[in-house]
């Protein structure tokens, strides 16, 4: 009741204001700039106050949200990427299965799309580093693609756009109930000929991959000494090296990887030179190094070598990626 009297009073102060300061004088002339802005003040004064008073009545109309009626936001681009709705673009899966038939020679039209699903993988080399490679340690988002041939799977490794992409050598055995593809031709094992031996390692080296070749031809140097430095370099045609980049791991990774090697007996595989099947591209061929042997593989049929050797290969690897 308080507040509708006050109301009401405020209603005729602001009529007689009106009527007295902004209308016209009886001699017929207007009042002054000075009483008119004043007259003004005087109303937001008066309607100032009648919002004021009006206010907890507004208030105690809007009911309050609870924790329970808010909206739910995605917490990280993670989750939003997983979302079940997204779907790999047609253009990813037309280069992958051109990809697939060059590698395999099974037209693309025999190659059949099972599915896509959105992966985030740990690093830059979609956690399928070579052995030349250290990788950009991000989380980057892409897809696991996979392709059928009757019973036979292959799996991709991509990144959002489908620029970048991997096959998994796991996918060349079974895992997951994905039964293995057969091998295109067979895995070939001759002899590195002396004259395409590299230096033999000095005392102080555990282990070394050289690595060279893919589209851009480039050569790179891993290599790990015994106080656990792990040196990366370019290696140039003319026998110079570029820049090198250099990591640390410790003592008890060297002597893991050492047993590694004992255990494997890659001494037994010394001088072996696995090449890459006819028709390959796109492949690294990686020289390994170690006290005891040498040993030469296409990184394209690395899940078709000897189980030593890819004991060892994959050792290599989980080292090189973690620093």
């Amino acid at each position: 009741m308080e507040l509708g009297r006050r109301l009401i009073a405020s209603i005729g102060l602001y009529s007689k204001t009106f009527r007295e300061k902004v209308g016209m004088a009886r001699n017929g002339k207007p009042q002054s700039l000075q009483q008119i802005a004043s007259t003004l003040v005087l109303i937001s004064l008066v309607t100032g106050a009648e919002v004021a008073w009006g206010m907890p009545a507004i208030a105690a109309a809007a009911p309050a949200l609870s924790d329970s009626a808010l909206p739910v936001l995605p917490q990280s681009t993670h989750q939003r990427w997983i979302a079940s709705s997204v779907k790999v673009p047609p253009a990813v899966v037309n280069t992958l299965r051109q990809d697939l038939s060059k590698r395999t020679g099974i037209p693309t039209n025999q190659l059949r799309y099972i599915e896509g699903t959105p992966q985030t993988w740990t690093n830059g080399c979609l956690g399928l580093a070579r052995p030349d490679e250290m990788c950009t340690q991000m989380m980057v988002n892409g897809w696991r693609i996979v392709f059928a041939n009757g019973s036979n799977r292959w799996v991709y490794r991509t990144d959002a756009t489908g620029q970048t992409y991997r096959l998994e050598p796991s996918a060349n055995r079974a895992e997951g109930g994905l039964t293995a593809p057969k091998p295109v031709g067979k895995i070939l094992r001759s002899q590195i000929p002396i004259s395409e031996l590299p230096p033999k390692v000095q005392k102080d080296v555990v282990f070394r991959a050289i690595a060279s070749g893919g589209f851009a031809g480039q050569t790179y140097q891993t290599t790990l000494y015994q106080d656990g430095k792990i040196v990366r370099e370019q290696l140039y045609p003319n026998g110079t090296s570029g820049s090198s980049q250099v990591r640390q791991v410790s003592q008890q990774q060297v002597r893991q990887f050492t047993a590694m090697l004992r255990q494997n007996k890659l001494y037994q595989l010394h001088r072996a030179d696995y090449p890459a099947t006819p028709g390959s591209a796109d492949f690294f061929t990686v020289t390994l190094s170690c006290q005891s042997c040498i040993i030469r593989y296409a990184d394209s049929i690395r899940a078709e070598l000897p189980a030593n050797l890819q004991a060892v290969i994959q050792a290599w690897d989980e080292l090189t990626q973690m620093v």
